[in-house]
């Protein structure tokens, strides 16, 4: 390993939502109103995720969510997580700026419930903390 190299997480956003759906009714809905690529699903035993791209690749779109033995925990809030792996610096955060506004709309509207922005934070275990610094709510046209 280079030592004079050190790892920097990826600059990130976070969006979050309660909707009645699985996880693969919900990757479908966005895939069709973000027009994304298809999304590629795995888990583990807490989590379910589906992972899709924005930006030709630049950024991630990650969408997970709490399961219970294969069976979705529809309680449970989906986490909208979008990270810039090829971005850096301000760039990345301008270009998550932009799409915190333009997808927030857009995934509420699509869903047809409120989506939330701010701090995700991880606790431990599987707990995290929301402060919400601003929540979209679904266009009344749907």
């Amino acid at each position: 390993m280079d030592n004079d190299k050190t790892w920097t997480p990826p600059i990130r956003e976070a969006l979050w939502l309660t909707a009645p759906l699985t996880l693969e009714a919900l990757c479908v809905v966005l895939q069709e109103a973000l027009n994304v690529p298809p999304f590629e699903f795995d888990a583990e035993n807490v989590y379910e995720w589906g992972i899709s791209f924005l930006e030709r690749g630049a950024v991630e779109l990650n969408v997970s969510r709490k399961h219970r033995m294969g069976e979705p925990r529809m309680e449970e809030p989906f986490h909208v997580l979008l990270r810039a792996h090829e971005l850096k610096g301000e760039q990345a955060r301008e270009v998550l700026a932009r799409l915190v506004q333009e997808l927030g709309p857009v995934m509420a509207t699509a869903t047809g419930v409120a989506v939330h922005h701010g701090d995700l934070r991880y606790v431990r275990g599987d707990e995290y903390t929301y402060e919400v610094w601003r929540t979209f709510q679904p266009s009344r046209g749907r």
